[in-house]
């Protein structure tokens, strides 16, 4: 049996058998021009499949009763739900007979959708990681020759910059002492002639005049010494081999850096090559599941989102299916009545607020904020046996309520019946004085017979309402992929957990996932074990995931499957879940998540259901 788009049921599925295939897992192969493995239509037709075995049935009806239900309307609801709930029992047999378990139905539909993808990609998961791989080597490698060749440089006694300079400083120094020994000799004379004239006073003005000889020699020897040519070149040879010899160290400092980020970049899968294949895989992905059903639509935010955030959101949605972007803005304002112990709690849901901050980024539902309000007591009467003075088509009043005309209505009998809306009044006991009693809301109202009383509007017990805020916090990091933002990795993560509490069936292939790959051989499950070593509560079931993440585990049921694997695939995070960085190869993650995508969440009609 397969549902298709229109919503019509088959049985063509029944015709396929389990084969063993040259594609990952198996291979689903029919005759007769079935669809094969591969094929969109294949995608489609066992995705349809996929999400009728996964949706509450009611939600696959075409019609459901109104506020004020008849007998046979009701009869009627409940026929074409069980018909209904019959389909989907049979769609979770027929998976599960031919896969072992929906969540290995939803597997095998990955792995058509990505074997589709790569074609249209043109380049396989294997490619880019045997690419990267090679770049990584030879970029491994030009570092450890850049890093070699500049050791050489540091180390050679011909180009080391710390050994050179100074030889030639020695060189120099020597070379100008020889040239200025005249002026040394002539300082220490004029020296001596200075203070011989400040103490011999008899031959004061001969040795002045000496003095003033040697002066004028000294200045002479001093003009020659500068403008020695062997001490000028020297001196323009040493500034000259500083600056090539700076100049070297620099280049092969310079090399080796760049050697180093480059490896760096390639190693972490954030160089161009990396991130354009990795974008190349992500727009097949999209363009395969965009073949088997429709991306991307408007999410409903709250008013109060950041709007930053709101455009973050915005962004990430094109790679979500439209059914489950409709499902998140009906739960947006939606509002249902849960029974309980205690009485009907009405309970209501806003729209997600978003946010980016710098803290951890999270999804949560919020927390129910309680609202209690009164309710009018008010109910539907049909026929005439409530009071002898009602008159179809006629309102009345009385003492303890108004009755409203509404029409006659088919209540179950097969004839139509008078019907009034009533509204009860409490009437207060008479006292002697007819004073008005003590309260809110109380009128006087005139009786009949022409006496007076105290009433005002009854009401029931308190209306109880629940109010979840949903709250998504994100973030920003380095984008992996090309023509991504920095927050985009993040923001599908986060809207995967919101799609998780308004699209049904995830949760539920999740946690068979989960279980599956954390089951040891001899049907023993691995137990939850802590994630951190820092006594939080964050705890996770071993599976061989490419992160153990993946396996944890939440009291509301959400797990880490989808919302890692949709940051892997399309924010290019852990891999891209294909080897890249040397995190783990996990296909088959990669396949749960294009089959959640291409089947889960569908809006498709069941043909059982006949009413238009």
């Amino acid at each position: 049996m397969i549902v298709d788009r229109t919503g019509a049921l088959h049985d063509d599925l029944g015709r396929y058998t389990l084969t063993a295939g040259t594609e990952p897992g198996y291979d689903l192969t029919g005759s007769g021009g079935t669809p094969q493995f591969g094929d969109a239509e294949y995608d489609r037709q066992l995705g349809d499949l996929i999400g009728l075995a996964l949706t509450p049935s009611a939600e696959t009806l075409r019609g459901t009763p109104g506020p004020s239900p008849t007998a046979a309307e009701v009869d009627d609801y409940r026929q074409r739900l069980t018909a209904a709930e019959n389909a989907r029992r049979e769609a979770e047999e027929r998976l599960t007979a031919m896969f072992g378990s929906l969540d290995q139905a939803v597997v095998h539909l990955g792995r058509s959708v990505a074997y589709r993808a790569e074609k249209i990609a043109e380049i396989t998961a294997d490619e880019v990681r045997a690419d990267w791989k090679d770049r990584t080597a030879l970029a491994d490698a030009d570092k450890q020759r850049a890093q070699q060749d500049l050791q050489d440089f540091l180390h050679s006694p011909e180009f080391a910059w710390f050994v050179a300079p100074y030889e030639m400083a020695d060189q120099l120094a020597r070379r100008r002492a020889a040239a200025t020994y005249r002026v040394d000799a002539l300082t220490r004379q004029a020296s001596d002639l200075e203070r011989q004239v400040a103490q011999d006073g008899e031959h004061r003005a001969d040795l002045a005049a000496h003095l003033a000889e040697v002066n004028a020699a000294l200045r002479a020897a001093h003009r020659r010494a500068d403008s020695d040519p062997d001490v000028r070149s020297a001196w323009r040879e040493l500034a000259a081999a500083k600056q090539r010899q700076r100049a070297r160290h620099q280049d092969y400092q310079d090399a080796y850096l760049a050697a180093l980020s480059t490896s760096e970049a390639v190693a972490a899968g954030t160089d161009p090559t990396t991130q354009a294949d990795l974008a190349r895989l992500a727009f097949g992905y999209t363009a395969a599941l965009k073949e088997v059903r429709d991306l991307g639509g408007t999410i409903e935010l709250h008013p109060a989102s950041q709007r930053a955030a709101v455009h973050a959101f915005g962004e990430a949605m094109a790679v979500f299916p439209t059914d489950w972007i409709a499902a998140s803005n009906r739960r947006s304002d939606s509002e249902w009545v849960r029974q309980t112990p205690d009485g009907p709690v009405h309970v209501r849901s806003t729209a997600p607020q978003v946010h980016i901050k710098k803290t951890r980024a999270h999804y949560t539902d919020g927390t129910p904020t309680v609202h209690r309000t009164r309710v009018a007591n008010i109910e539907t009467r049909a026929g005439t046996d409530w009071d002898p003075n009602l008159v179809p088509g006629r309102n009345l009043s009385t003492v303890g309520g108004e009755y409203e005309w509404i029409a006659h209505e088919d209540t179950g009998s097969g004839t139509p019946r008078p019907t009034w809306r009533f509204r009860r009044y409490e009437v207060a006991d008479p006292t002697p004085d007819g004073a008005r009693p003590h309260g809110q809301g109380w009128r006087q109202y005139q009786t009949p017979d022409g006496s007076t009383v105290w009433r005002r509007a009854a009401y029931m017990t308190d209306r109880v309402q629940v109010v979840h805020s949903p709250q998504i916090v994100t973030n920003r990091q380095d984008a992996q992929v090309e023509g991504v933002s920095e927050t985009y990795a993040v923001c599908v993560h986060e809207a995967s957990h919101r799609f998780e509490s308004t699209v049904p069936g995830i949760t539920k292939v999740e946690q068979q996932f989960v279980t599956r790959r954390a089951t040891r051989p001899g049907g023993v499950v691995n137990p939850l074990q802590p994630l951190y070593a820092d006594g939080s509560d964050e705890a996770a079931r071993r599976g061989g995931f490419v992160d153990p993440y993946v396996g944890k585990e939440y009291a509301s049921g959400h797990r880490e499957v989808l919302s890692m694997g949709m940051e892997s695939l399309f924010g290019g995070n852990f891999g891209g879940l294909i080897g890249i960085t040397n995190h783990r190869v996990d296909l088959e993650h990669r396949a749960f998540v294009l089959g959640a995508l291409a089947g889960l969440g569908k809006r498709t009609a069941n043909r059982r259901d006949t009413r238009p």
